[in-house]
């Protein structure tokens, strides 16, 4: 299992230059597989592949946050045969699946938590 996620580094702020940002991808044990600085207006979103790339994903179980749960990152993983489980935001306990029908080539999002019945 890898995580990716991006966070900005605490005090790289200063008067001449925005904080830097990073996207990072680690095992469930801490070991940083890869990181890719975030330069200028831009997000994480278009660093992903790219810091995927140098990886072997075959098999993996890939997490990300919220942000990450795009049909081109689905599809990208899909590619590269990882599986992907992705964060729920501000639904707390939730988290999306993708999986690919039999025979089929486009990822079906598959959200894991149910609404809660009236009591």
């Amino acid at each position: 299992m890898i995580a990716v996620d991006g966070k900005t580094l605490g005090g790289s702020r200063t008067t001449k230059q925005p904080a830097t940002a990073l996207l990072a991808t680690m095992t469930r044990c801490g070991q940083v597989l890869a990181q890719r600085q975030i330069y200028g207006k831009s997000n994480e979103t278009p660093a992903f592949a790219p810091l995927l790339d140098g990886i072997d994903l075959t098999g993996a179980v890939a997490t990300a946050d919220a942000l990450h749960t795009q049909h081109h990152h689905a599809a990208y993983l899909h590619e590269r045969g990882a599986h992907y489980l992705a964060g729920g935001g501000r639904l707390g306990v939730a988290s999306v699946a993708c999986s690919v029908p039999r025979g089929g080539t486009t990822p079906v999002w598959r959200p894991s938590w149910r609404p809660r019945s009236p009591t």
